[in-house]
């Protein structure tokens, strides 16, 4: 590698509220980083302060910040150019469109010439694209269009947002790469599949691990489990559910919650080990999203051995070909009976599967080897290197 000598990502967020982008950008980031010894990765962000835990959380890569602005939701930062300037990268990799943030590496790119990478995780969707559809449009009329249309490689997680990227009218490049996700200690496994061993077949442990946004489909699961216990009133179960969101909307959840008592229960933001043995004591992980990028969670709940009950819309359907992972329907009355059909599975069957989505999730979704594809696609656009063969240049093939 000759020319690739800087890398800046920018991130619009540092922050949890950020969802799983908070845990995919960095670890893609460092991943990158694995891969190419000789360039220098830095991160720029429009943030005001940075706490220790933010820079444990990046580390060993720098974070930058330029100081925001105006209303939250946009992300505007005055002296985000400069520090581009001061900078100067080679490439530049934005997570996010909608803010400010793609719309200065546009303009530093064309001004600079120089390519630009854009990771749009899940913003093209079209449920994405269908909520405040007319701010959507306006600024795509006004700044977006060109933003994505000039873009040298769109990043896409999966097949599904390719289509969409191509539905949104962008024709370039799209480098489709996943999400990656850290396998747990063998061991916390071992311990919590014994105890699932050991407990009674009639009982089912759910969990709910995301950000609480009204897209997750959070309360339409709640009125579920409602039905769910009218209709199938013997059924023993817990539901976890883990995840921060607006507190208009956690306050809407917990009254909903509130007349199962102990049988939902809310654990705020996990992390850690926390998040591992939550994760692991599950006997089933469930995730009704109406969009998604690809979640960080479902992966790790395969990552510690959890058969998942997830959407379409996760853009996970390719894990429908295996057991362990099953599609719950966009028609909500459907939602019980699919509830019920997963306490027809013994507790052994229900570690056979976890072992098998372990498995699946170590084969497809290392995150050293999303790290090299990454890296390549940077050479590629920077070097003029071999395409990679995660580039698509043309269509969705």
């Amino acid at each position: 590698m000759n020319d690739l000598h800087s890398i800046l990502i920018l991130t619009s967020s540092l922050q949890i509220e950020a969802g799983g982008l908070y845990y995919s950008v960095p670890a893609l980031s460092k991943a990158c980083h694995d891969a190419l010894e000789h360039a220098n990765i830095q991160i720029l962000a429009p943030h005001k302060i940075v706490l220790k835990e933010t820079l444990v959380h990046w580390s060993p890569l720098e974070l930058n910040l330029s100081l925001p602005l105006g209303p939250n939701t946009y992300k505007y930062a005055p002296g985000l150019l400069s520090s581009l300037s001061e900078l100067q990268p080679d490439i530049l990799h934005v997570h996010g469109i909608w803010m400010y943030p793609s719309f200065a590496t546009y303009r530093y790119a064309r001004k600079h010439n120089k390519p630009y990478l854009i990771s749009p995780r899940g913003m093209l969707d079209p449920w994405a694209l269908a909520h405040s559809a007319w701010k959507k449009k306006l600024m795509g009329f006004l700044v977006e269009n060109r933003v994505i249309q000039n873009a040298d490689c769109i990043h896409a997680l999966n097949t599904e947002e390719l289509q969409s990227v191509r539905a949104y009218g962008y024709q370039g490049p799209v480098a489709v790469i996943p999400n990656g996700v850290e396998l747990p200690d063998e061991s916390l496994l071992a311990a919590e599949a014994e105890k699932k061993r050991r407990a009674s077949t009639d009982g089912l442990h759910f969990v709910f691990l995301s950000r609480l946004h009204p897209k997750k489909q959070v309360l339409e699961l709640i009125q579920c489990m409602d039905v769910f216990s009218q209709k199938y009133p013997d059924r023993k179960w817990v539901l976890d559910i883990a995840g921060t969101g607006t507190a208009d909307y956690e306050k809407e959840l917990k009254q909903a919650a509130a007349p199962f008592g102990e049988r939902i229960r809310f654990h705020g933001h996990v992390t850690g080990t926390e998040k591992s043995q939550l994760l692991a004591q599950a006997d089933w992980f469930i995730l009704p999203s109406h969009s998604e990028g690809l979640p960080m969670a479902v992966l790790e709940a395969w990552a510690h051995g959890v058969p998942t009950l997830i959407t379409r819309a996760c853009n996970l359907s390719s894990s429908f070909e295996e057991d362990f992972s099953i599609c719950l329907e966009a028609d909500q009355v459907l939602w019980p009976d699919a509830i019920d059909a997963l306490f027809e599975t013994s507790p052994e069957e229900r570690i056979l599967l976890g072992a098998q989505a372990r498995v699946y999730a170590k084969d497809h979704y290392s995150w050293a080897e999303q790290g090299r594809k990454m890296a390549r696609v940077y050479e590629w656009l920077v070097d003029g290197a071999e395409k990679p063969d995660c580039v698509i240049t043309k269509g969705v093939e």
